[in-house]
């Protein structure tokens, strides 16, 4: 009887962390495509509620499989854990907390946690991704052609005249899916090392590229070229190359990008700055907390007019901003500037640990998880990834990414 109990027990072992391991794959593929319509929030609370019950379930079950951390350089984790103790400070003292402001940083640690703990094959989630990112795509391009899937489910969305808003994939607006394309596409280059045939990921890089045109993203471009230059940097010239090209591409049709005008989009971007920056001194350690920019850019806005400080040609901007559509900027806003210097410390120290194996022999797949961090990172600069869960999921994925390979 012993013995039988000694074997179950064993064999339970073995079984647990394979599903375990599967199960975050699957994950990564399909979280991306949870949306609810007719809630308030049909694109993002799904996802961050689907990500939370995933993440309690499956770490109960990386609990029961014994699974371990993998070694990782101590400045990676001391970042990590001031990043995670800065976003905790700034929800308790804060003069705003949002919930979906709070909870998405600390469930998308949560899930690097876990990616971490059931150690998945590297080679085997970033497969999981790319099929993420090829179906996005498909989905982006066909609504870019006026044949929205979802309306044979009797789901609508608001007409627009220009093509590129017809353009949201599962995500809510053409920005979004630039972002996340652009942060993923280095991936699906390394594919081609170990899949076959081919043509098949030329088929799916030409898709992804073509739905990023689609989406008519000008930080597209910008996620873009700061990849091309990471794959220069580290010495992977044939990514690089590929890469430039479709950025190349992507700079040569933008007077045919279906978008507003540069100029527009940049006094946007400029006059939102301008009002937000003077105010940072006001709470400068910990910030307004989690979601603050949003009640109090609204404040700045009106003393902004108000005190007659505006062209009357900016009028056009006038209304109400979610977000700062530069996360660095929003980030010390809301959780001060040990907030922004911690986000900043995370970045250099995993990518300062990514750096020496980008430049390895086979360090296809390190360069390009790096790669589509700095993507995103660069994105951040004129838009707000990091506040969006898929965005965000992708990055915390792509920081896993680079841990995995550093202990394979």
């Amino acid at each position: 009887m012993r013995r039988r109990e000694q074997l179950t027990s064993h064999t339970d072992d073995r079984i647990i962390p394979r599903l375990t391991r599967k199960a975050v794959v699957g994950f990564a593929a399909v979280l991306p495509f949870a949306i609810w319509p007719g809630i308030e929030r049909p694109f993002s609370a799904p996802k961050i509620i689907l990500l939370a019950a995933f993440v309690l379930v499956t770490a109960s079950c990386a609990i029961a499989g014994r699974f371990s951390f993998p070694k990782l350089p101590l400045p990676c984790w001391i970042s990590l854990a001031i990043w995670c103790l800065t976003l905790a400070v700034s929800g308790l003292q804060g003069e705003f907390t949002s919930q979906t402001a709070f909870w998405l940083p600390l469930l998308s640690v949560a899930w690097f946690l876990l990616v971490l703990a059931v150690q998945p094959r590297a080679e085997a989630l970033t497969e999981a991704l790319s099929v993420s990112l090829t179906l996005t795509a498909l989905l982006a391009l066909f609504q870019y052609l006026g044949l929205d899937f979802f309306q044979h489910f009797g789901w609508t969305s608001p007409h627009f005249e220009s093509p590129r808003m017809r353009v949201y994939a599962t995500l809510g607006n053409p920005n979004f899916v630039a972002a996340f394309l652009a942060g993923g596409l280095p991936l699906t280059l390394v594919i081609g090392h170990w899949r076959r045939p081919r043509w098949l990921l030329l088929v799916v890089i030409i898709l992804q590229a073509a739905a990023l045109f689609a989406t008519g993203s000008r930080a597209a471009i910008i996620g873009t070229g700061a990849a091309v230059i990471w794959f220069a940097i580290v010495g992977k010239l044939g990514y690089w190359r590929i890469l430039a090209i479709a950025g190349l591409v992507l700079l040569a049709t933008l007077p045919l990008m279906p978008s507003r005008p540069l100029k527009t989009t940049l006094e946007g971007r400029l006059y939102i700055w301008r009002i937000t920056a003077p105010h940072l001194s006001e709470r400068p350690l910990f910030g307004f907390g989690p979601g603050g920019f949003e009640p109090k850019f609204a404040q700045w806005e009106t003393s902004y007019w108000r005190e007659g400080r505006a062209a009357d040609n900016l009028r056009q901007f006038i209304g109400v901003q979610t977000h700062a559509h530069n996360d660095y900027l929003e980030t010390a806003v809301d959780h001060g500037f040990a907030g922004l210097v911690s986000l900043l410390a995370l970045l250099t120290s995993f990518l300062a640990m990514a750096f020496p194996q980008s430049r390895r022999p086979k360090g296809e797949l390190d360069s390009a998880a790096s790669a589509g961090i700095v993507a995103l990172a660069s994105i951040a600069l004129v838009d707000f990834p990091f506040h969006r869960p898929t965005e965000m999921f992708l990055f915390w994925t792509l920081l896993a990414l680079v841990c995995l390979k550093a202990n394979r």
